[in-house]
């Protein structure tokens, strides 16, 4: 979360209660068992099996089983979103939601809308494209796993910011400022040409 912080907290970022509809997840949870997800394993820890299993360590349960797995989120400035939304294309490769986190799918319509082909994510600490030479796996690493980088992470190591469903937040809420600041006008130039009528 540090590089976060660094990246978000240090150009304009910050903190908001996380939305019911997050448009922050939790990723990189491919392979972790729906009995590892239930209530009881979440809140407790479950047992070891779902924190290692087949050689894959597991880094958070809470993000790969829970859609909105944190009460508080730091939100990216708008410049910075900006940023993203023309800087970012769709990932290169499945970024292994979780069960929890499979009705992201609803992101498709804002998705449309914006005449995409598919959603765009950006991911920390890394996301598909970057692990690759963030991680530096050897070539004779890749053929012995025969896996991509990304998917050696640690499940749950990662988390992953919606550019759509955050630019849609941004868009409502530009919205409904200018419907606001017309109201207001109005109510200004109403005052006035009262004020007006009674001084003549």
């Amino acid at each position: 979360m540090c590089s976060v912080r660094t990246r978000l907290w240090g150009y304009g970022g910050h903190w908001e209660v996380n939305p019911e509809e997050p448009y922050l997840v939790g990723a990189r949870c491919r392979g972790i068992s729906r009995e590892c997800c239930s209530a009881a394993s979440v809140h407790f820890g479950g047992h070891m099996r779902c924190w290692e299993y087949t050689g894959q360590h597991v880094y958070s349960l809470q993000r790969c089983c829970r859609k909105r797995h944190v009460d508080v989120t730091l939100r990216p400035s708008n410049d910075t979103l900006m940023l993203w939304s023309r800087t970012i294309l769709p990932p290169s490769e499945p970024l292994e939601f979780g069960e929890a986190v499979a009705s992201v799918d609803d992101i498709a319509g804002s998705v449309s809308a914006a005449g995409l082909q598919a959603p765009r994510w950006v991911c920390f600490p890394t996301g598909p494209e970057e692990a690759s030479w963030v991680f530096k796996v050897s070539e004779f690493g890749l053929q012995q796993s025969s896996r991509s980088p990304y998917s050696l992470m640690s499940a749950g190591a990662v988390q992953c910011y919606s550019v759509d469903r955050l630019l849609g937040k941004t868009a409502v809420a530009s919205a409904w400022l200018a419907k606001q600041s017309v109201g207001r006008a109005t109510q200004t130039e109403r005052r006035d040409v009262d004020t007006t009528h009674r001084t003549k």
